[in-house]
């Protein structure tokens, strides 16, 4: 059998056995610490989670987010292949975008743990990505507004922020010329929230949706603690997806007590099982 057909079947295999198992965990491998093998679990929970509010639908990020479960874990390289070649499988167009934002996170593909792990093989999977259609292609504000029947100025607005958030984060953050772009951010998605409430789905569609979120997630403790029933407000009201309620809550966490509780943060371990449990309930989030 062919190697490549031959991974992809063990993943697939892998992958059934898991979602047919919401308790599944898979073992411990040789000279893994507790506590890396332990957050490698919490992510693959995590995942699983994820999965099954999908309807048990699997998406190029679900396969994603297993693999770096696996990577957390230590699991050997075969592993973590099968799911990133099952991740571009799926859908190669979202696999390329969450792959490049992964690389250039850690400074270019090279530099990346992935690629330490798995090597060439990664890199092979990268191939044909700058190839495809650039996703990152600016839409015109006020064509999305007029179309779709949104607020002109509240669209045009939240394209302006939406660019400027990003203004010395692509590339390379520089934060020196950040941060006070970013004090000014927050201070007018303050004005839009107290004459619109959260700027949602229903007001400005999925182009704009997690702006004002984007905003507070890169904003003080003081906002971020602040807003966050809101969010919480906003994603059980669907304006927002459930994504966004976990990473502002590891956010949180992350600058209130060094632990995070849903995996979204690089290099911050998890807290204990008990305060993992205690804010799962308070946001009935699995």
């Amino acid at each position: 059998m062919n190697r490549v057909y031959f991974l992809i079947l063990i993943g697939i295999i892998l992958s059934l056995k898991a979602m047919s198992q919401s308790d599944y965990t898979p073992p411990k491998p040789n000279g893994v610490d507790d506590e890396t093998y332990r957050n490698g679990i919490l992510m693959l929970q995590n995942a699983y989670g994820q999965m099954k509010r999908d309807d048990k639908k699997i998406f190029a990020h679900d396969y994603w987010n297993i693999s770096a479960s696996y990577l957390k874990m230590g699991y050997p390289k075969d592993t973590i292949y099968h799911y990133l070649l099952l991740a571009k499988q799926t859908n190669e167009a979202d696999f390329c975008m969450i792959a490049k934002a992964n690389n250039d996170h850690f400074g270019g593909l090279e530099n990346s743990r992935i690629y330490w792990v798995v090597g060439d093989s990664y890199k092979k999977l990268m191939e044909g990505c700058e190839s495809l259609p650039n996703k990152d292609i600016k839409i015109n504000p006020s064509e999305y507004a007029l179309e779709n029947k949104y607020d002109l100025n509240l669209v045009v607005k939240l394209d302006s922020i939406r660019a400027l958030d990003q203004k010395y984060r692509n590339g390379g953050y520089n934060s020196t010329l950040q941060n006070p772009i970013d004090e000014k951010n927050i201070l007018e998605v303050e004005t839009i929230i107290k004459k619109y409430g959260y700027p949602g789905t229903s007001l400005v569609g999925k182009e704009y949706e997690s702006v004002a979120w984007l905003v507070i997630q890169h904003s003080d403790l003081v906002y971020q603690e602040k807003y966050l029933p809101l969010i919480n407000d906003a994603v059980k009201s669907k304006e927002l997806p459930e994504a966004t309620l976990k990473m502002l809550i590891d956010r949180v966490y992350t600058k209130k007590t060094g632990c995070q509780i849903f995996g979204s943060q690089n290099g911050v371990k998890f807290a204990d099982e008990k305060t993992i449990d205690k804010v799962k309930k308070e946001y009935n989030i699995d």
